[in-house]
């Protein structure tokens, strides 16, 4: 009895502090607490509609330069890497034997000039006589006969001079585009054949090429245009050329897209990759920064409803940039696009004011 009396006598404060405590629960509130984001009413829009390739950076022109004669090369203007603007000397030939050969081929002109009019002036006087009854057609024939083959001769002459005079106007390697030096491939003081590559240059023009699959080759024709995204840069391009054929290698069709803007900003690194979109239409749609969209295995957004955040799952159809196109979402819909990554579906939100 007196342990059943000790159990009850303990159990009393107990059961009072049980009773104090479920009754103040029911005066307990505990207010919600509103979460602060950024929104966006989505509205239907038009964006180009892309294909998306990586293509490889390269030169529009290689240049080899060579001498049309043999010779020994004097001098050599340039370096590698060099920049060079059209019209500059790049190398120069040795000119002494040029010189030499140009000299005798000046004195051949002159004695050819004077053989074609001794023989000119003796037509006319054989031709005068046969007027005259006092020489034969036989010896007109042949004074004729020497004058055209002095004249063919001094016509020859002429050539050749012209020929020669070339040749030493040619023992000047001069550039005919702007661009820079990517090989030299004699020094100074040695000899080159003539036909020879000297000095490799690469033109400031630059174009991306991009293979193209069988299934898009239709969507692209000469004229496409296209962005061009490499090291943080963009700029517009345009489609210039697509083989008919595809590489034997990878089996795709290579396309060359030509940067529009030709200004130096706007100049990428030879051998560089890139991304190129290529715009082959539009499409009308809901477009949304793609920043916005969250995936627990499925893509999904937040959009507000009575200050509310609620997750909505969402199909992702295309991207262009930082925008992507979705399915899911009608206009007018206002959209979590800052703060989303605090929300929980059913999150009290709080707006602020979006940033300029």
């Amino acid at each position: 009895m007196v342990k059943r009396g000790w159990m009850f006598g303990s159990l009393i404060p107990f059961l009072s502090l049980v009773m104090l405590l479920s009754g103040c629960s029911e005066e307990i509130i505990i207010e919600e607490k509103a979460k602060p984001v950024r929104t966006m009413t989505v509205s239907e829009e038009t964006h180009p509609l892309n294909l998306e390739y990586f293509g490889i950076v390269d030169s529009a022109e290689i240049k080899r330069y060579s001498f049309k004669s043999p010779g020994r090369v004097e001098l050599i203007h340039v370096g590698k890497g060099d920049k060079i603007t059209k019209g500059q000397v790049l190398a120069e030939l040795e000119r002494t034997d040029l010189n030499f050969a140009l000299e005798a081929a000046e004195q051949t002109l002159v004695k050819a000039q004077t053989s074609y009019e001794d023989a000119l002036d003796m037509y006319s006087k054989v031709e005068i006589l046969y007027k005259e009854g006092f020489s034969s057609q036989r010896e007109l024939d042949l004074a004729r006969l020497d004058m055209d083959v002095k004249h063919a001769s001094l016509a020859q002459t002429r050539v050749d001079l012209k020929y020669k005079q070339n040749m030493l106007k040619e023992a000047s390697l001069r550039a005919d585009i702007d661009g820079y030096v990517l090989e030299i491939s004699v020094k100074e003081g040695e000899f080159t054949d003539a036909g020879y590559p000297v000095i490799v240059a690469r033109s400031n023009k630059q174009l991306i090429k991009v293979g193209l699959t069988q299934e898009d080759l239709g969507k692209v024709k000469v004229g496409t245009l296209a962005t061009i995204l490499t090291d943080g840069r963009e700029t517009k391009g345009e489609v210039v050329q697509i083989d008919q054929f595809p590489d034997r290698e990878s089996r795709t069709y290579n396309i060359e897209v030509i940067p529009i803007k030709k200004d130096a900003a706007y100049q990428f690194f030879l051998g560089s990759t890139c991304r190129v979109l290529l715009e082959i239409g539009e499409e009308k749609g809901v477009w949304i920064p793609l920043t916005t969209v969250l995936n627990d295995g499925q893509d999904y957004v937040y959009t507000v409803k009575e200050d509310r955040a609620l997750r909505q799952y969402i199909k992702v159809n295309t991207s262009r940039g930082t925008l992507i196109l979705v399915e899911g979402l009608s206009p007018n819909q206002e959209l979590v696009t800052e703060g989303l990554n605090k929300l929980t579906d059913g999150s009290l939100i709080k707006r602020e004011e979006n940033s300029e």
